[in-house]
């Protein structure tokens, strides 16, 4: 099911069954909720989405209200407070619980304020779409019933161990948590005896059940893979009773379960779900204070791709609080106890948040555990976290910064020269988008030890002969003053490499010296002699679109092949460059290799190739990389270095 079909079914359910007189509201509040209701359904009605995330915050607060004239205050004192008091009044008076880590009632609450907020004040919001008013009925629905929860009249019988035959007979008499666990412990075939029509049993653990109790069902039914559609459509079909189990069910529990609906395809679901978790400053801190990493991980990113201008909203209140950030930065390390794994953990999380945080919070790291990181963790963050520290004693002209900065310049090259050269194939490109500029001390240093580690003319694999070309190609344009020696390095690669298992390999030599403007360039074993055959699938295999252009370039402008000879899947990959937003394509040589590559495009033969979309998935692994760096904050890098 497409996401857009799955928030339409969400928002039918709700229509049809968030009935107020299901509740306890007073007479008089609940003639202003009908009304307020149904200009709700009116908006709805037409997609006029922001007009659903006001109104829906607004019966958010409306029932907010309702309830507390129903309990006891009186409606002038109510109708006096804004929505924050009324929640705070509501916690005081146990209506809803103080436990911002629960998702049972304040947790909803936020969200309600947050999305009542966006809907009135449309310029704090960056857009209403269908997602976000999906998502706002979702939290009204739960809001409701965690002020009201109706009680259930059902009475449960005991499970006779193990017996399927009494199960067969009696299961809609047993608790849903309890029905997963005698699930997990059967046989594959008693099990497969029992679920022989399973879509009522389904529904009754779905409709009945814990969050956490559906979210161990799923798991249960891929792992012991029986069949899904029956699982899919109990979720779908009953996603409402979902919502209202929201209200009670514990926060582990709904992260749980957004990601199970996920892993099997009801992704629309898990984006609903994701945004039902507490979100604000406090929320954070506490989540970090006493989760571990993984889960702090999957309820963060969760937020994050569920509704970023929600996660956005969070950030920016953290970050403009000092005493916040303070508190954010202490629960971020709490709990490190040497642990060094527990510091690229946090490290991860940290490239949700804007600059300003992460700097902050990796000014406060342990720097004993930081330094025993950045001597094993991924090397492209190892660069980027030790750019970060080493900026952060730029303006320092004391001996110990210099020491220091000289400390931490050792740290990144040892970690490159431990570092597989397929691990840094992204690295220079990475370095030059975040801001490392090839005159800086930082990007002198760096980018000339890359280069050393990609001139080692030995390679332990044709992986990282691959990776080795790829470095020197961008090195070659962020740092200009090198472009002559990875000429001179690439010219002895074609030089002394013999042997057919490298001809596309030399074609990308070829190239790459055209490219940078040399001539007589004669390899000592000519491509394409042997044809294509298993050294093309290889070479496709790990060859990404720039890699290709070189390698038509190669063939084309040195090697004097007609663009007929050149194989399609070639032609196909190389002609990616065109719509590939990647590596150095504002640099000089990647515009170059642009404009080549339209001219060769321009043959008949080769239009008529189809053009791949990220063949290789480059565009999602530096995409990725960069991720700490995604927003316009390069700037803010370069601007505190030398």
């Amino acid at each position: 099911m497409e996401p857009g079909e799955a928030y339409a079914e969400i928002r039918r359910q709700v229509r049809a069954r968030y009935r107020l007189e299901d509740y306890h509201f007073p007479q008089a509040g609940l003639v202003q909720l009908d009304r307020n209701l149904a200009e709700l359904w009116a908006a709805e009605g037409a997609g006029l989405w922001t007009a659903v995330i006001a109104l829906a915050g607004r019966m958010a607060e409306g029932v907010l209200k309702a309830t507390l004239v129903e309990r006891g205050m009186e409606p002038s004192t109510v109708g006096g407070l804004e929505l924050g008091r009324l929640i705070k009044t509501a916690a005081q008076r146990g209506i809803l619980p103080p436990d911002t880590m629960s998702l049972s009632g304040r947790g909803v609450a936020h969200h309600a304020r947050r999305l009542r907020n966006w809907g009135a004040h449309f310029s704090l919001h960056a857009g209403a779409d269908e997602l976000t008013a999906t998502q706002s009925l979702a939290t009204l629905v739960s809001f409701t019933e965690a002020l009201q929860r109706r009680p259930t009249s059902l009475k449960y019988g005991k499970v006779p161990v193990l017996d399927v035959d009494w199960l067969g007979e009696h299961w809609h008499t047993v608790k849903a948590r309890v029905l997963v666990t005698v699930l997990a412990k059967l046989g594959r075939a008693e099990r497969a005896a029992l679920l022989a029509e399973p879509a009522p049993l389904y529904r009754h653990i779905v409709t009945l059940g814990s969050l956490r109790t559906i979210a161990e069902l799923v798991i249960l039914v891929r792992k012991a893979g029986l069949p899904l559609e029956p699982l899919r459509s109990a979720i779908r079909d009953d996603f409402h009773s979902i919502l209202l189990g929201c209200a009670w069910s514990s926060t582990k529990g709904a992260v749980k379960l957004a990601n199970a609906v996920r892993g099997i395809g009801l992704t629309g679901y898990g984006q609903v779900l994701n945004v039902m978790h507490p979100a604000d400053a406090e929320s954070v801190i506490e989540l970090l204070s006493r989760r571990n990493s993984h889960f702090a991980a999957r309820y963060l990113t969760g937020i994050a791709t569920a509704n970023a201008a929600l996660f956005r909203s969070v950030t920016e209140e953290i970050a403009r609080s000092p005493k916040v950030r303070e508190k954010f930065v202490g629960a971020l390390w709490s709990g490190a106890n040497g642990r060094v794994r527990f510091v690229g953990n946090r490290l991860v999380l940290l490239q949700r948040f804007p600059f300003a945080l992460r700097r902050a919070a990796i000014a406060a790291a342990p720097p004993g555990l930081l330094d025993d990181w950045m001597r094993v963790g991924m090397p492209v963050r190892v660069l980027q976290i030790g750019l970060i520290r080493y900026a952060e004693l730029n303006g320092d002209a004391s001996d110990g910064a210099r020491a220091e900065r000289r400390r931490l310049l050792l740290l990144c090259q040892g970690r490159v020269a431990d570092a597989q050269l397929f691990d840094l194939r992204n690295v220079p490109f990475v370095l030059h988008r975040i801001g490392v500029q090839a005159g800086s001390h930082f990007g002198r240093s760096v980018f000339r030890f890359l280069f050393e580690k990609a001139a080692l003319r030995t390679f332990p694999g044709r992986r990282d002969q691959h990776a080795a070309l790829r470095m020197l190609f961008d090195v070659a344009q962020v740092a200009p003053d090198l472009a002559s020696s990875v000429a001179a390095e690439v010219r002895g690669f074609l030089e002394e490499t013999v042997g057919p298992e490298s001809e596309w390999d030399l074609a990308e030599a070829c190239g790459l010296l055209h490219l940078l403007g040399e001539e007589d360039i004669e390899p000592a074993f000519h491509p394409l002699a042997t044809g294509a055959g298993d050294d093309l699938a290889a070479w496709l295999e790990v060859a990404t679109p720039h890699e290709a252009a070189l390698a038509v370039l190669g063939c084309v402008r040195v090697l004097a092949v007609p663009v007929a000879d050149i194989p399609a899947p070639v032609l196909a990959r190389a002609r990616a460059l065109q719509s590939f937003e990647g590596p150095s394509v504002p640099l000089e040589l990647s515009a170059v290799l642009t404009a080549e590559m339209a001219a060769v495009s321009a043959d008949s033969t080769a239009t008529q190739v189809p053009v791949e979309e990220d063949p290789t998935g480059e565009l999602a692994e530096v995409a990725a990389e960069l991720s700490g760096f995604s927003e316009p904050e390069a700037e803010a890098v370069t601007a505190y270095l030398d």
